[in-house]
């Protein structure tokens, strides 16, 4: 800042004399009347401060208040320093000459501290020196900077205390004109209003998530002792608010990694009405160890993560949401236990492997149900493939299947474009005219040899098999006497779209567990390292098909 010329002495008209910048808001009535009957008996004998404008008008930079009771008195004219200096200069002297006076409020010269801090690039050590203020002042009073406007002018008019200030700006500030009414109409003291924000508030080592992006938060009650005078006990986060989406989004992350572990997992939140039971093999309610295996890889089987009062992030694993197919499991299993002591026979056959037929595996049961992404590459990878390949082999049957779209009504799932364009490329012309519909082209495909025939015939069922449902597709697999484990195996893209849980069913339904050197060990480590592990295992993949897949 460029010194200022050396000032004038003068007594100017009140007339020529317009206010400037002021950061103070508040004068006293009863103040501003004392020193207004002083100065009508006795005159201005300080003073003010004004600043020559370019229309030979004069803007105060200091004595606002001198200025005010000249007025009242009806004075002509008063004492006035006059200084010439830029708009800028003048504001910021302005600035510090009133908040080195001892009478300005704290949230006056919160504002007014702002402005200053602005003015020197935000440098808080620079601003604190041409304040005259230590630097842990400062930090107090921009700490202020967080009241809203209402509690600032509740300061500034006394209606507050400064402690009732501190304790406002550490509350978010949508909550904080609330809580201003209930101080002033209840005439709250500073302990109990510091009672009440210990009650909303949380305490950081009850937190489920990591808290130490907090810890230089405005919300955190350590740094808050650190700033004022009045602070509620240290550990404690006063915006609940912001520690609620914390906790939310903990608990999401929480689901997420859970999702690569089971099937289902749901959040349970108050008032929840979903349905789960515990899901165990033994017991008074066990479903059995085969049948637990099983469910393994239904989309069923699950996880709840909770987010209901002092519960959150408390995690249940092995439930079942689908609590009727359950207890029919428990009645199943409560009834083979019963059959059981008295015959030994179905114990021979557990644990047996694959028949090598590949339809399914002779270990275990199938899953209940699938999820949907399961199911979209059973079909699309496994079935689709292999009865594609089975009606290009098996051509009797694919006419068979043909004749059984036209008599069932749906020879239009057949696509007629691509067979269309496979008649030219069989019978060395152009395409089959598509728009030849209704024409009547008998000869056309008549003029084939019998082996090409078959081969639209084989196309029109290959072409087919997108489009029918999945009942209808099972019924073509099993029409086609189809062997999986012919067309497809185990590998690496079928266990990564599987969960942990699915991965677990799947190497226990085919016996890969036993192949596997510590297997609940490895297991329980990442997925994407248990996928390898099983993989190099010494176990013939090779027409080996789990229950998930299979298609009986």
């Amino acid at each position: 800042m460029e010194h200022a010329t050396q000032p004038d002495f003068d007594r100017i008209p009140l007339t020529q004399i317009i206010l400037g910048l002021n950061p103070r808001k508040y004068f006293d009535p009863a103040e501003l009347q004392e020193l207004t009957e002083s100065v009508r008996a006795k005159g201005v004998i300080q003073p003010i401060v004004v600043n020559r404008t370019s229309d030979d008008q004069f803007k105060i930079i200091a004595g606002e208040r001198r200025y005010k009771a000249a007025c009242a008195a009806e004075l002509v004219e008063i004492p006035a320093i006059i200084m010439e200096v830029d708009d800028d200069e003048a504001e910021s002297l302005a600035l510090i000459e009133n908040v080195q006076r001892a009478d300005m409020s704290p949230t006056e010269e919160t504002v007014a501290a702002g402005k200053i801090l602005t003015k020197h690039n935000n440098d808080r050590d620079e601003t604190a020196r041409v304040l005259g203020w230590h630097i842990s002042k400062l930090n107090r009073r921009l700490a202020l900077l967080n009241l809203v406007p209402e509690a600032m002018d509740a300061l500034n008019e006394r209606r507050i205390l400064l402690g009732h200030a501190e304790l406002l700006a550490a509350v978010p500030q949508d909550k904080q004109v609330k809580a201003l009414q209930t101080i002033t109409t209840a005439a709250l003291t500073v302990p109990q209003v510091k009672e009440l924000l210990v009650k909303v508030s949380t305490k950081f080592s009850d937190a489920i998530f990591d808290t130490t992006q907090c810890g230089g938060c405005e919300y955190n009650s350590d740094r808050q002792g650190s700033l004022f005078t009045e602070a509620i006990e240290t550990g404690r986060c006063t915006n609940a608010e912001c520690y609620k989406d914390k906790t939310r989004q903990h608990i999401e992350t929480i689901r997420t990694d859970l999702g690569e572990e089971v099937p289902n997992v749901k959040i349970i939140e108050v008032g929840d009405a979903s349905s789960f039971v515990s899901v165990t093999a033994d017991g008074n309610l066990g479903i059995g160890a085969e049948q637990y295996e099983a469910c393994l890889g239904c989309a069923n089987y699950g996880a709840t993560v909770s987010a209901l009062p002092g519960e959150e992030g408390k995690v249940e694993k092995s439930v079942c949401f689908d609590p009727d197919c359950h207890r029919k499991m428990v009645v199943a299993n409560v009834s083979a236990t019963t059959q059981a002591s008295t015959s030994k026979e179905k114990s021979k056959t557990a644990g047996a492997k694959t028949s090598g037929d590949g339809k399914t595996a002779k270990r275990g049961k199938n899953p209940a149900a699938l999820s949907e992404k399961v199911k979209e590459y059973r079909r699309k990878q496994v079935w689709e493939h292999a009865v594609k390949i089975e009606l290009g082999r098996q051509l009797d049957k694919a006419r068979a299947f043909v004749l059984d779209l036209f008599l069932s009504g749906d020879a239009g799932k057949a696509d007629r474009q691509a067979l269309c364009n496979l008649y030219g490329t069989i019978s060395g012309g152009d395409e089959y005219p598509i728009s030849s519909i209704g024409e009547g082209y008998p000869e056309k495909p008549f003029a084939l040899d019998p082996d090409q025939q078959d081969s639209l015939f084989s196309a029109a069922a290959v072409s087919a098999v997108r489009a029918i449902d999945e009942k209808r597709l099972q019924k073509l697999l099993a029409f086609l006497d189809t062997d999986l484990g012919k067309h497809w195996k185990i590998d690496q893209e079928f266990l990564s779209l599987l969960t942990k849980s699915e991965i677990e069913a799947v190497c226990k339904n085919v016996g890969l567990d036993t192949a596997v050197k510590d297997f609940s060990k490895v297991m329980a480590g990442k997925k994407e390292e248990a996928i390898q592990t099983i993989l190099k295992a010494d176990f013939p993949f090779e027409g080996v098909v789990p229950s998930l897949v299979g298609y009986q």
